[in-house]
């Protein structure tokens, strides 16, 4: 019997040792936060609305002033995809792996993180049919991911 604990031990901390422990299923759930993201705001999507935007815009505002105009439209849902995977990541890993909060203070969170990636998908289904009126929805989803990601509640409220 002791041989077996011994080895047990060994074997344990051997593995430890090379850095082999492993995560546990659902820690290794918060590294595909980017996956999410991709379903509807990826490269070919990038390139089709600021090709869009850039034809769009060209004979109203001219060349130089579409392009900066598409390329900061790109650039915002560029920030708002990376703060999303950012605060998403982070709230799983609080919860999962660190320990903190509650069952009900996560899914809160989660809840109000996976609504904005919604709002975010709408917003590019939007500028794929040609609405620039939702243009306006990029502050908002800025702020609303600010509130999401308020660490102080965790719920998303102020």
């Amino acid at each position: 019997m002791h041989t077996i604990k011994v080895t047990a031990l060994a074997l344990a901390l051997s593995g430890c040792a090379r850095g082999q422990a492993t995560e546990s299923p659902k820690t290794e759930a918060c590294d595909d936060f980017e996956l999410d993201v991709a379903r509807s705001w990826n490269d070919q999507t990038r390139v089709s609305i600021k090709a869009q935007l850039l034809d769009r815009w060209g004979g109203e505002l001219g060349v130089e002033a579409a392009r900066q105009r598409a390329e900061s439209v790109v650039t915002s849902m560029d920030q708002i995809s990376a703060d999303w995977v950012r605060l998403r990541r982070a709230a799983c890993l609080d919860y999962f792996k660190r320990g903190l909060g509650t069952a009900e203070a996560y899914q809160a969170r989660a809840g109000c993180l996976d609504r904005a990636l919604e709002r975010q998908r709408a917003v590019v289904t939007s500028l794929e049919g040609g609405d620039d009126a939702v243009l306006t929805a990029l502050g908002g989803l800025s702020d609303e991911l600010a509130r999401c990601g308020d660490a102080a509640t965790g719920d998303g409220s102020r």
